[in-house]
């Protein structure tokens, strides 16, 4: 008899690495540093951003549901898209970044993708709470603030062009 493994409760953290769709190429928006493993293999430092415990931004962004963790938020929130895996077309250095971790909980998603989920989201603030009771967001901002440095950098990658060429690949551990 095959018994279920045990599934953890809480993923402590969201790894987050920015990309940029250019000269017909996904690529890292930062430099890339190439460090010396314990086996003496090259392998790339790519920058990410770490944040941790925010089970709201898990479901928005992928809809994971955190079990024994309980929303902020009096609304059912829609995540923007289902868990899609890692990209087939990322840069080969987020490829091995991302791969070491060896999560299985892994997903993408453009800059417009996150802007239609924002404007979704905000949408569902608006008609589901009272803007008089200020215990509850009613813009994205406010609904989760941790995550706004890393739209604004989205933001400002996408300046030169369109909201479609710059993403998040992201995972969970």
């Amino acid at each position: 008899m095959n018994t279920p493994l045990p599934v953890p409760s809480i993923p402590l953290d969201l790894h987050i690495c920015l990309e940029k769709y250019q000269a017909g190429a996904w690529n890292p928006v930062d430099d890339i540093e190439l460090i010396e493993d314990v086996d003496g293999e090259l392998f790339p430092d790519y920058p990410e951003l770490i944040l941790r415990e925010k089970h709201d931004l898990f479901k928005f962004l992928a809809g994971i549901e955190v079990r024994d963790a309980q929303s902020r938020y009096p609304i059912e929130i829609t995540p923007i898209s289902a868990l899609r895996g890692l990209p087939e077309d990322m840069n080969a250095y987020l490829q091995q970044f991302a791969r070491a971790y060896n999560s299985p909980i892994q997903s993408w998603l453009t800059l417009q993708e996150i802007q239609d989920g924002i404007d979704t989201l905000e949408h569902q603030l608006r008609h589901s709470i009272d803007p008089h009771n200020k215990k509850y967001p009613t813009t994205y901002a406010e609904f989760e603030p941790d995550f706004q440095e890393i739209l604004q950098q989205m933001r400002v990658l996408a300046l030169d062009t369109a909201d479609s060429n710059v993403r998040i690949v992201f995972w969970f551990d």
